[in-house]
């Protein structure tokens, strides 16, 4: 492309409706986006499909928050949080990175310039350096999950080593960090999943596994009298029934960490205003009251200011992470990137769901309905 000043993408020019999401996204040629101050142009390597950018396009986020850029035909907007790639250009303020490093790495969904494309913008306040051992389908799944996981693990639970702990949804992207990175700390987890995932989470660390379709975890775990009190829960699905669960198990004082809230998977329907307000109350009460019990309510949302402990917990070569993922596509198969958006709203996806960002191929394709 002549001087390099055009890219590929996937990107949509009107905010769809409910279920639309697929129905609006198509293949366009962009203007190559220029990093600003922090900023950095990223060459793509590979990307990830999130929920939230299904959520944050259809006006869903957190039930029904008007969060994100408006799309027009002047500005698209590309989706795509998780990024993995080569630095193509700095922004000024940039001092850690340079063109040519291999990094992984968020685009804050509140700009336009996402994932899904040729070249994409991420701050470099949000990326760390790619580990070598890391393939690029891996280091795609990293970024998003891996700095919810490591905020949840390290600043609200403060796991040292030592602690027993309860991960629910630890098969998932989020919660598999999560196991791993309590094992790496040295605390015992309790991983709780379907039956088919019992073996994986075993793999990954897990001292022992509740099988949630047997029955509620809280209840099958107390009825394991050789097992004391836990002295923290990370909630990976959000939902009332998990705290009940939780207060089960949880000794005076422990520790509930949620990644999602008291809403389970918040962002599917629209609460309105009185129901987001409420959601919003729920959540205030929690963190100032907790769940009662002495055990305090927190939210592991993950910022920039993590990204270095992440960094370090990835780079440790000798005790590799080992990041999930459900299935890796090409970014320009309109069916494969249709199944893939299917799979991670449905909150079946074993992992994430990883674009490979390879060589455009001519054909623009039919990206069709989510549901």
């Amino acid at each position: 492309r002549e001087g390099n000043r055009d890219m590929q993408a996937l990107a949509y020019t009107r905010k769809p409706k409910d279920g639309e999401f697929l129905d609006v996204v198509t293949r366009q040629t962009l203007p190559k986006p220029q990093p600003t101050g922090k900023q950095m142009c990223i060459r793509v390597l590979s990307t990830t499909c999130n929920v939230d950018d299904v959520h944050m396009s259809e006006g869903r986020f957190f039930g029904g928050v008007p969060l994100g850029p408006s799309p027009s035909p002047a500005k698209p907007v590309v989706p795509g949080g998780d990024v993995c790639g080569i630095v193509d250009a700095v922004g000024p303020k940039v001092k850690k990175f340079k063109p040519g490093d291999a990094i992984l790495g968020v685009h804050w969904p509140l700009h336009r310039s996402g994932g899904w494309a040729e070249y994409a913008i991420v701050n470099a306040t949000w990326a760390v350096r790619k580990p070598d051992y890391l393939s690029i389908g891996e280091a795609a799944a990293c970024p998003l999950s891996g700095s919810v996981a490591m905020d949840g693990v390290s600043r609200r639970g403060k796991i040292k080593g030592g602690e027993l702990c309860v991960v629910v949804g630890a098969s998932g992207s989020i919660g598999s960090f999560v196991l791993q990175m309590c094992v790496r700390k040295g605390a015992q987890v309790i991983a709780v999943c379907s039956t088919k995932n019992v073996e994986l989470v075993t793999s990954l660390g897990a001292s022992e596994v509740i099988d949630y379709t047997k029955g509620d975890w809280g209840d099958q775990l107390q009825a394991t009298t050789q097992i004391a009190k836990v002295d923290v829960v990370f909630d990976c699905i959000g939902g009332l029934q998990s705290e009940v669960s939780a207060m089960k198990v949880l000794k005076r004082g422990g520790k509930f960490v949620t990644t999602v809230g008291p809403e389970k998977f918040v962002g599917d329907r629209r609460l309105g205003v009185s129901g987001i307000m409420g959601l919003v109350g729920k959540m205030v009460y929690r963190m100032m009251f907790g769940l009662g019990n002495k055990v305090s309510w927190q939210i592991a949302q993950g910022d920039g200011h993590i990204c270095d402990e992440l960094e370090e917990f990835l780079s440790d070569e000798t005790r590799p992470v080992r990041p999930l993922i459900d299935r890796e596509v090409s970014l320009w198969s309109p069916d494969d990137v249709r199944e893939g958006v299917k799979c991670v709203c449905s909150h079946h996806a074993k992992g994430k769901v990883v674009f490979i960002c390879d060589t455009p191929e001519s054909s623009n394709g039919n990206y069709g309905s989510i549901g």
